[in-house]
């Protein structure tokens, strides 16, 4: 065997090694929890609870907000990334959801679980960063039209 295939065997068999440790450890992780799920999917879902809450506020300003042109563009636009926050939102919970455990046959299910939850991690990731994305885009709308004296210590939507 040449040296270039000896070292991408190697790198192949490394990369295998890795992915069954994530595969592994994310079971037992699933297996010895009280809700049958990892630790960091409990906590992104009570972020994306929270956050979906907040969305809902904002998709519905008070009466005293002002009824120009302007206001009900600037919050058609609001609703919009609202809206799609929302669906995004949904999404994440539903795989989230997918990848509990309960039920009987806990150990066959947990590495079933862990393998599901391995291959998609990057899918939750993506996810995650567009989510960001619209909440950074959303605070900017808002913090101008703060600026702007759309929204008065009085009017406050949350």
């Amino acid at each position: 065997m040449d040296p270039l295939t000896a070292i991408s065997f190697a790198g192949t068999v490394v990369q295998f090694v890795d992915f069954g440790t994530k595969i592994v450890k994310s079971s037992r992780e699933i297996y010895k929890s009280i809700s049958g799920s990892l630790l960091a999917n409990e906590e992104l879902d009570l972020v994306l609870t929270d956050l979906s809450l907040m969305v809902e506020k904002l998709r519905h300003p008070p009466p005293s907000i002002g009824t120009s042109a302007k206001d009900a563009e600037d919050q058609k636009a609001l609703v919009t990334l609202c809206d799609a926050c929302l669906v995004i939102a949904r999404d994440l919970q539903k795989g989230l959801n997918d990848l509990k455990v309960s039920g009987k046959h806990r150990k066959l299910e947990s590495l079933k679980q862990g393998l599901r939850s391995a291959w998609t991690e990057g899918k939750r990731r993506e996810l995650v960063e567009r989510l960001e994305l619209l909440k950074d885009e959303m605070t900017t709308n808002i913090l101008v039209d703060i600026r702007s004296g759309y929204f008065s210590a009085s009017n406050d939507i949350c």
